[in-house]
């Protein structure tokens, strides 16, 4: 099955997708929610990488870099929650930087420790 996406704006086709389904293929909803699944996968690497330092384990032996890659996943899963969390409650849509920052200035608070040392 082949699906292209081509936008009412555009003189031409800009996304393409090919898929090999079973015999019996599921509708079109689901084919088009696993192919724009592949954004959000890219979106949450590239956020890992930025804003959790996720690329940052040069020179670390094989269990370290494992070490790395499990705090900095713990620590987007909680952010991504927060940040859940407060589109849930207040309706406000909160980039993960800020959800990071009022983290840090919460925890820093709560610590007694002056926020921005």
């Amino acid at each position: 099955m082949v699906r292209v996406e081509w936008p009412k704006e555009e003189t031409r086709a800009t996304k393409y997708w090919l898929a090999q389904l079973a015999v019996q293929p599921p509708g079109w909803r689901p084919c088009v929610y696993i192919a724009k699944a592949r954004w959000r996968v890219d979106q949450d690497y590239r956020e890992l990488k930025d804003e959790l330092r996720l690329d940052h384990y040069e020179g670390r032996p094989w269990r370290g870099r494992h070490y790395h890659v499990v705090l900095v996943s713990m620590a987007y899963a909680f952010l991504s929650s927060a940040q859940a969390r407060i589109k849930k409650t207040s309706g406000a849509t909160w980039t993960l930087p800020r959800v990071r920052k009022d983290a840090w200035r919460c925890s820093s608070e709560s610590l007694g420790v002056a926020y921005g040392a």
